[in-house]
């Protein structure tokens, strides 16, 4: 992402191309502060003005009518004018924090190991491969577990495949869980795995808050049984990206 505003439009293109810089981030911000104190204003207004108009003074409140008006068209043009940049700036914001953030490294052992600890745990292998349990949580209802433990040459190929096949299951809440066992973890596989961690979060977090499905992938090293995966940290409980972390470190003993 971008630390300047320039807006470019291209010749081949009727799209424009937006990168925004701290300055205006922070103006915008603050618009749409003021857009939600105007929005708070205009409620007071509207009670306020109902008040007067049961009471009889109806000048009084046909004036503190007009001024709700005023104040709320103000309000929904400061909340519609800058919401994007709010949301920018809170993905911005999360991106940078799990930017700076090293993976979170595991110990594993063998895939038959793992799958043994999930299936101690209360899950169930399914016809597909996968294991799974549905697990009642008192921030989501209901989340549906998915557990995948694959070998993966491309890990990439492996994390679409697993995608479109968890698509077609139509669940709601659903978490899935992929350890990709491969030969050797090069830097260039823990930038993707940390690339695809920080957009799920983000993703759900900041974009897509009643979203129903994440995946978090875990990079497995065959040799060295180590595992990398981005772990959202424990502060953050709403989110199924967080519940999936937190079943990991239940079911792996490191909770």
């Amino acid at each position: 992402m971008g630390n300047k505003l320039i807006k470019k439009k291209k010749a081949t293109s009727s799209n424009a191309d937006y990168e925004w810089d701290d300055k205006t981030i922070r103006k915008r911000k603050n618009c749409f502060i003021l857009g939600i104190v105007s929005a708070l204003i205009a409620i007071t207004l509207l009670v306020f003005c109902f008040i007067l108009l049961s009471k009889g003074k109806q000048e009084f409140g046909l004036a503190v009518l007009v001024g709700w008006i005023i104040t709320a068209i103000l309000a929904v043009v400061l909340i519609y004018k800058n919401i994007a940049y709010v949301i920018h700036y809170e993905a911005t914001k999360m991106y940078k924090k799990y930017e700076n953030q090293e993976l979170c490294e595991i110990a594993l052992s063998d895939a038959n190991s793992i799958k043994q600890k999930f299936l101690n745990y209360k899950f169930e292998a399914q016809a597909d491969g996968l294991l799974f349990r549905k697990k009642f949580s008192p921030l989501k209802d209901f989340i549906s577990y998915y557990v995948s433990v694959s070998e993966a040459k491309d890990i990439k190929n492996l994390l679409k495949r697993q995608l479109d096949h968890i698509n077609t299951k139509k669940t709601s809440n659903s978490c899935l869980i992929i350890f990709a066992y491969m030969d050797e973890i090069s830097e260039e596989t823990k930038i993707f795995v940390k690339n695809h961690g920080m957009n799920m979060i983000v993703s759900e977090e900041v974009f897509e808050t009643c979203t129903q499905t994440t995946v978090i992938l875990v990079a497995v090293d065959k040799q060295r049984q180590k595992g990398w995966y981005v772990d959202i940290g424990k502060k953050k409980k709403l989110s199924l990206y967080s519940h999936g972390c937190r079943l990991i470190r239940k079911c792996l003993g490191s909770i």
